[in-house]
């Protein structure tokens, strides 16, 4: 109702005159929360009911340190591999063998060939590429990611780059043009695949739903487009032929 034991621990230390900082570390509460309770007490100032103690600290100290002491004891009489229930378990090495070499040693031979037939080739980047093998590993980690990850992660590291004020140093022949440093990530445009058009028809939908409503506003407006340029052309025949000698009598 009043708290958990290390909260009225708190509010004895208060009460006996202790500063915040010394009541926390006595009652092995942090600081934060310590200050929050504090001012929670000046608040709503708690009943006396409110300091007496769960239990004696000193009391629990004691009985803790007995069970220790004794399970300490239980445990060196048992012996090492013993049981819950005191019986010892004897090691069977004869098993345990059979399942090493059996299961364990195949595969950490396996996992040492694999491991030995790419020590070559990295070596080879290293020394004779120059290339460090972390960067690579991601440059490929990369590489495999569909393009909308890639696309994010890639951004991503450019603006880390440019908030890091991290850039490309210039070589000797970069400072000989007198160009500056370039960024760390090129930038490109993807082309995406269009389908050739027929008769300036405008290209058919390939990107689902939003790609299909484009299109059909391009069929729309070309369609108003040509309407428009017949109908000039119409009025500009009508203006160029001769009126009927009829008509003006």
């Amino acid at each position: 109702m009043y708290g958990s034991q290390q909260l009225r621990l708190l509010r004895r230390a208060i009460r006996d005159g202790l500063s915040i900082k010394n009541a926390a570390e006595q009652a092995g509460m942090s600081l934060a929360e310590a200050r929050l309770h504090h001012a929670d007490y000046l608040k709503n100032p708690p009943p006396a009911e409110a300091f007496q103690l769960l239990y004696d600290p000193a009391t629990l100290t004691a009985t803790c340190r007995k069970d220790a002491i004794m399970a300490n004891a239980q445990r060196k009489e048992d012996g090492e591999g013993s049981g819950i229930s005191g019986e010892y378990n004897r090691p069977d090495a004869k098993s345990a063998i059979k399942i090493y070499k059996s299961e364990i040693a195949p595969k950490k031979e396996h996992i040492s060939t694999i491991t030995g037939d790419l020590s070559d080739p990295y070596k080879r980047i290293k020394d004779d590429c120059n290339f460090p093998r972390k960067i690579l590993d991601l440059l490929f980690q990369l590489y495999d990611m569909e393009d909308a990850k890639r696309d994010h992660w890639m951004l991503a590291f450019r603006l880390g780059c440019e908030e890091l004020n991290l850039s490309v140093p210039r070589d000797l022949v970069s400072i000989a043009e007198g160009k500056d440093g370039e960024s760390p990530i090129p930038t490109n445009e993807r082309e995406r695949p269009r389908l050739v058009t027929v008769d300036g028809a405008p290209d058919k939908p390939d990107d689902g739903e939003i790609g299909r409503q484009k299109w059909l506003q391009k069929a729309e407006e070309k369609a108003a487009a040509d309407a428009a340029k017949a109908e000039a052309e119409d009025a500009d025949q009508a203006d160029s032929e001769p009126l009927d000698e009829t008509e003006d009598a």
